[in-house]
């Protein structure tokens, strides 16, 4: 792409453009009745054996999991948006090869943050009381 468009930033900051379409695409899933992070919790809960696919189909339409699903949704679409926001910024305002090394730590940093985010709230959310988290919910059925 670099020798059709002649500039080696271009292809430095599609990979932010991909970033930035999928946090826009997860933001705008929150606008329907089940955001992207119930199919992903879904898809986890049936790899991971038929008890905790019973977990997750017994706390799927509890009030607590649709807003917990609608959170987790929201902050990996706004934290991908950032993440593509400050990356397309270092590819265009740095050196090409520092803007290189940036863009990737940055995004290696935003995607380690996340993941740990969101195990850091399911543990959470898991462990205080009146919280209907799967193994809760499942437990008190």
């Amino acid at each position: 792409m670099s020798f059709t468009t002649g500039d080696a930033r271009f292809v430095l900051a599609k990979d932010s453009a991909q970033s930035a379409t999928a946090g826009l695409v997860l933001v705008g899933s929150c606008l329907v009745r089940r955001p992207l992070a119930y199919y992903a919790a879904l898809r986890f809960a049936g790899e991971a054996g038929s008890e905790q696919a019973a977990q997750f189909h017994s706390t799927a339409n509890t009030s607590a999991m649709r807003a917990r699903w609608r959170r987790v949704t929201l902050v990996w679409g706004t934290t991908l948006l950032i993440d593509a926001s400050l990356r397309i910024a270092a590819v265009y305002l740095l050196p090409i090869r520092v803007a290189s090394n940036v863009s990737q730590l940055l995004m290696v940093t935003f995607m380690g943050g996340l993941t740990l985010w969101t195990v850091w709230s399911m543990k959470k959310e898991q462990a205080e009381p009146g919280k209907a988290g799967p193994q809760r919910a499942a437990a008190g059925s």
